[in-house]
């Protein structure tokens, strides 16, 4: 019998023949912990895919959709036959999708790799050979091939597919902003405005030919402005014997309280509001001091941009001191809480309502910042007035007549600038309004030969 001892070279030998097994097996066990895994996770996004295929598929299937309209970036709002809404919308950084009461989130390793992507074919038979496809685009960490959800419905030949009419605005702003004039200015609210010249502003609408501008997306709404005047007309004036027929620059008193003459509103006010707006002209217009008398505009609202006009949207009217240069100062006024007006107790710097005018800030944030340079004082200059669209609307009275003096308003002067004047003045009355939130665009690319045409959900 052999009693020599194993050696040391046998003994490593052994050692590293055991190693090299424990790590084969290690290996084997890990490629199969990683194989569970990545099959759990596929597991789970089929169990993801399913849910979100079948809740969208099923309604697509078995329901009427009477429109499909976008409600902002990778979000839609679906309505149904008998008013049923669900709304369709996808975060991407969070990795969740969410449709009516469904909210799901990708399973790891899987991601969203681009925006909700509709493709549209509408008939022009009244067969059911138009569709939408919807394609949710999904890719995995494990390759490269796409995952993509997608979802189609059939209808008929009319168009379903709506667009809002503020998502697209901000959309263009987003995507094509240079080429529609579109600008994000310096103010605190940080409005989406159009800026520039006739040329390069992309801003009309056409309501059966009456033609109006986009001012922007003004404190979360779109506001229009009209395309030409309703005609001059003072913005308030009184009689002989009160405050010597000068009128007032006060557009509409609070609740239990008069302006001196007795009465509530700017004459200005109610000719837009009760006349141009609600269809009734009182028995006078004015154009001059001491309740001068002047036909009343034989001009109506278009009744179908009347739909989508926001009777409660709210209108500011704080101070605008005449001494500011600043341009961004002078929208913060307008926002602000102060009145410098001896008759400060009877008004208010906010009003509800349908109609009114176009504020100073409207008129001076329109004008490109390189040529204007931020500075009221340089909205005189002719390069300024040529890039800035808005320059083609001459004395017109303005939205804030609260300033320093009870009888004087605020208005666009023809060279430029935005200086004080007496209210019983006969000035051009432009209207402004704000677009209700459901406001959709049909058509159109904003040019003045081909202005959007709008409609309302």
């Amino acid at each position: 019998m052999n009693q020599k001892g194993i050696t040391l070279v046998e003994l490593l030998v052994s050692f590293s023949i055991i190693t090299i097994l424990s790590l084969g097996l290690f290996k084997a066990t890990l490629s199969i912990e990683e194989k569970q895994m990545i099959n759990i996770t596929k597991n789970n996004f089929v169990s993801f895919n399913s849910i979100i295929n079948n809740s969208i598929q099923n309604d697509f299937l078995t329901k009427e959709i009477n429109s499909f309209t976008q409600c902002g970036t990778n979000c839609y709002e679906i309505k149904y036959k008998g008013n049923e809404i669900k709304k369709l919308e996808l975060n991407k950084d969070k990795k969740i999708i969410s449709y009516g009461d469904v909210k799901e989130k990708l399973p790891n390793n899987y991601f969203f790799y681009d925006d909700i992507n509709l493709i549209k074919y509408t008939s022009s038979d009244n067969e059911n050979n138009s569709y939408i496809l919807l394609n949710i685009p999904i890719r995995s960490n494990f390759n490269s091939n796409k995952k993509d959800i997608k979802i189609m419905y059939q209808y008929n030949g009319t168009d379903i597919l709506k667009t809002n009419f503020k998502s697209y605005i901000e959309n263009l702003y987003n995507t094509k902003a240079s080429e529609n004039g579109l600008v994000k200015d310096d103010t605190v609210d940080h409005n989406i405005r159009y800026v520039g010249s006739n040329n390069v502003v992309k801003n009309y609408v056409s309501f059966d030919g009456d033609m109006w501008r986009i001012i922007g997306i003004i404190d979360g709404k779109v506001k229009l402005v009209k395309e030409k005047s309703l005609g001059t007309y003072s913005y308030d004036t009184s009689p002989s014997d009160k405050n010597n027929g000068a009128g007032y620059n006060i557009w509409e008193t609070i609740e239990g309280k008069t302006k001196p003459d007795g009465t509530t509103k700017a004459d200005i006010n109610i000719l837009l509001n009760e006349g141009y707006y609600g269809g009734t002209y009182p028995s006078a217009c004015y154009g001059g001091g001491s309740n001068a008398n002047k036909a009343c505009p034989t001009t109506y609202i278009n009744p179908t941009l009347k739909t989508m006009v926001d009777e409660n949207a709210e209108w500011k009217f704080g101070s605008v001191k005449t001494d500011l240069n600043n341009v961004l100062s002078v929208y913060e006024y307008e926002i602000g809480e102060n009145i410098y007006s001896e008759h400060k107790e009877l008004t208010s710097t906010k009003w509800t309502g349908a109609v009114a005018l176009i504020s100073p800030s409207d008129y001076l944030l329109a004008g490109k910042y390189e040529y204007c340079l931020n500075d009221e004082n340089n909205y005189t200059t002719e390069n300024c007035r040529n890039n800035n669209w808005m320059y083609k609307y001459i004395s017109i009275w303005l939205n804030n007549a609260i300033i320093e003096y009870n009888s004087v308003a605020l208005h666009r002067s023809s060279f430029g600038s935005i200086n004080n004047y007496f209210v019983y003045s006969s000035l051009d009355v432009i209207p402004s309004v704000y677009l209700k939130s459901t406001t959709l665009i049909e058509s159109g690319s904003g040019t003045s030969t081909d202005p959007y045409i709008l409609s309302i959900n």
